[in-house]
This record gives structure tokens, C-alpha cells and sequence, in this order.
């Protein structure tokens, strides 16, 4: 029997071009979906040119196929919106970042010394009557001592050791030591300021580094301060 032309018959042909798919992190998974949509349109326009004219497809079926047809097409789209949307943000989150360079930051940690003075942070302990601010170099030793103004919110350590010279540059750490008169009550890590040389941004996760090597969580970050004003 001859099958008689229809309609669908002069049908286009629609085929996906890969140049103008955009290139990033899941290309792979996308053109997968890619693939498959493709694969889903000339299978169906293949059933509708074959199909019995005596016995054509049910409507019902066809329009199935069709709410289908348009999921698929949909979810490609949606797609290619939320990686669009992830880029953008990625790109005004690294802006952002490029502003932390050259600031200081405020962290629980080790600090470079390199001739200019370091900021500490003074917390409060409100059974003391005195507090010391003890500076360690990186072999655990101390090498300073300086009393702390109870009544003010930090300190600064000028890089001078306890001998009257000028510590060797390097990466110190700092503590709080609380008194109750001569009685120690407790020695508490101490947050100093250090300056920021770069920021990166690993799986979703801000990392700075701050000079001196010392890498630090941005939420581990408690203060944010510009090292050209003084107050």
C-alpha cells in the first residue's frame, strides 16, 4: 500500500548547534540533556511522518508527547538560565573581593610583623584588675610584655622586644594574660589585625590570605579596617 503524504511530511529538520551552547562548568551533564532532547524530537517527528494514515496516532497520545516535548525544552532552558545567573554571581562575588585587598582584618591568629605596628584587639574579663598583652614569635617563645589600659578596646604592639631592640621580622602570635591583683585568672588568645594579599574562592567558600602566608576563613573575620586612618 502507498502511503499517502501528510502534512507532516514537509516538516523541518531541527538539529542543535554545539558553537552556540555556552561553555562552563556543566557543559558535560547539560549537553546530556541536550542530546537527549534532540533524540526525543526526531523520534517523534519520525513517528508522525511513519504512522498509518488509516490508523493515525490517537490525539491524546500526541498531545502527551507533546506537554513532554515542551518539559524537556523547558528544563534545557531553565538551565542554561541558572548557569547564566551562577556565573554572574561568581563574577560580582570575585568584585567584591578585590576590595579586601590591602585592608586589614581581625583574626584569632598568627600576624606578620614587618616594621610596621600590629593592632590587637583587648577582650574583657571583668574579675581583673590588670591585663598583659604577651607577644610569641613562631618557636612558642615570648619575646614581649606590655600592660594593657583596661579601659580601652585594643593595644598596639610597636615590634619592640622586652631587650629594647627591634624584632626580627616574621610571624608573632599574641595573648591575653587576666590578674586579679598578682593572681593570674586565666591567658586567652588575642585577635590581631594583619593586612589582606589575596582572596580566593573555592567551592562556594571565601579563604583569605593575609601576609605572612596565613590562610583564614572569611567568616572566621570579626573586624574589617583600613590601615591609612588612625583613630
Amino acid at each position: 500500500m502507498t502511503q499517502t503524504p501528510t502534512a507532516f511530511d514537509s516538516l523541518p529538520t531541527i538539529t542543535a548547534d554545539p558553537a552556540a551552547a555556552p561553555k562552563t562548568e556543566s557543559s558535560a551533564s547539560k549537553s546530556i540533556l541536550a542530546s537527549d532532547f534532540q533524540t526525543f524530537l526526531t523520534m517523534l517527528s519520525t513517528q508522525i511522518q511513519n504512522q498509518d494514515p488509516l490508523n493515525p496516532m490517537d490525539s491524546t497520545e500526541f498531545a502527551v508527547q507533546l506537554a513532554t516535548f515542551s518539559s524537556v525544552e523547558q528544563q534545557v532552558l531553565t538551565n542554561n538560565l541558572l548557569e547564566k545567573l551562577n556565573t554572574g554571581m561568581a563574577e560580582r562575588d570575585m568584585a567584591a573581593l578585590a576590595g579586601w585587598i590591602g585592608l586589614e582584618v581581625r583574626n584569632e591568629g598568627p600576624a606578620k610583623f614587618s616594621g610596621r605596628d600590629i593592632r590587637v584587639s583587648v577582650s574583657d574579663n571583668p574579675s581583673a584588675t590588670r591585663a598583659e598583652l604577651v607577644v610569641s614569635n613562631n618557636k612558642g617563645e615570648t619575646i614581649a610584655r606590655r600592660d594593657i589600659d583596661m579601659g580601652k578596646t585594643d593595644v598596639v604592639w610597636d615590634g619592640f622586644a622586652d631587650d629594647g631592640l627591634p624584632a626580627d621580622h616574621g610571624t608573632y602570635t599574641f595573648d591575653i594574660e587576666f590578674y586579679r591583683i598578682d593572681a593570674m585568672l586565666e591567658s586567652r588568645p588575642a585577635e590581631a589585625y594583619s593586612r589582606v594579599a589575596e582572596a580566593q574562592v573555592e567551592n562556594g567558600t571565601t579563604t583569605l590570605i593575609l601576609e605572612g602566608g596565613h590562610r583564614v576563613p572569611a567568616q572566621a573575620i570579626s573586624a574589617l579596617r583600613d590601615p591609612s586612618i588612625s583613630f
